[in-house]
């Protein structure tokens, strides 16, 4: 699984906004973007493979004419799967991979923001999915108050950490990427990131690497993250108000069935089967760009 996001300013989405609906609109046209249809050129507007290819490049060069951030966040599904499981028998999101992304992207922008010494709340739009949504949304408020503890303690610590928790978004907001154009171009992004991470799938859309703009932010959860996330820092998870996640999950539980901070997690047995993402990275590094204006 693969959530890819850009980042840049309100004044700058207006252009690409603008630019974006111009390509989509030009002979052949194309009403909406998906990246599941590009496999699919027939259905992507009934262009041949030379026009959907021509249609992609033109798309790719709106996005590399703007300043922007390009963050990727991903999840071995097989290596979280077989390696942690969390409140064993209790339905919760903590099951739900996309849980871990939407919080790990939203982080990850903040961390990378404070470290410009940005101190505007920025704004950030998910595309809408009706049944994920209400697994993320209720837990946001939560989450932001772990980072901010989290802070704190490095700060006591005598770290210096950025103050993201202080800019991240007050609250999350989802749309259609049906008239989203935004939301398209992170749909573009994701699509070909998932297809290069994954082995021997990557290489019909090689070329057209070279026109968009390589991540300058990653969170991969692989399978060794995976695993690492059952060894938490006591310290660390203490922070966590264990209370407030059993009342957001329903639990009519002993606190003592919760290790501090997380639901309780243990090692699975790992299957046979070898996991499918590819542990390389799938873009060579590449150095940071100069980072956007004032963040919207």
């Amino acid at each position: 699984m693969v959530l890819a996001g850009l980042v840049t300013t309100a004044e700058h989405w207006r252009g690409f906004s603008e630019e974006w609906s111009e390509v989509l609109a030009q002979d052949p046209t194309i009403g909406v973007f998906h990246w599941h249809d590009v496999l699919k050129p027939r259905q992507f507007g009934g262009l041949s493979v030379r026009q959907r290819n021509d249609k992609l490049r033109a798309l790719a060069q709106v996005v590399r004419h703007y300043p922007m951030w390009v963050i990727r966040t991903s999840m071995d599904l097989v290596g979280f799967k077989e390696t942690v499981q969390f409140a064993p028998g209790i339905q919760s999101p903590f099951d739900e991979p996309y849980f871990w992304l939407f919080q790990a992207v939203i982080y990850r922008i903040g961390f990378q923001l404070a470290l410009t010494h940005s101190t505007e709340k920025f704004e950030i739009v998910f595309d809408e999915h009706s049944i994920l949504r209400p697994k993320v949304l209720p837990f946001y408020d939560a989450f932001v108050d772990v980072a901010r503890r989290v802070e704190e303690y490095q700060a006591r610590k005598g770290g210096q950490p950025p103050k993201a928790a202080a800019i991240l978004p007050v609250q999350p907001v989802f749309r259609t990427d049906d008239k989203f154009m935004p939301l398209q171009a992170a749909d573009f992004l994701a699509g070909l990131m998932r297809r290069e991470m994954l082995h021997g799938k990557g290489e019909d859309f090689a070329w057209l690497r070279p026109h968009l703009p390589a991540p300058t932010m990653r969170v991969d959860y692989t399978r060794q993250l995976c695993e690492g996330m059952l060894g938490f820092n006591p310290e660390i998870a203490s922070l966590v108000d264990t209370a407030r996640y059993q009342e957001l999950l329903g639990l009519n539980v002993p606190a003592t069935t919760l290790v501090p901070g997380v639901l309780h997690a243990r090692r699975r047995r790992p299957a046979a089967l070898p996991s499918r993402a590819d542990k390389r990275p799938s873009v060579r590094p590449t150095p940071q760009p100069e980072p956007p204006g004032e963040p919207s």
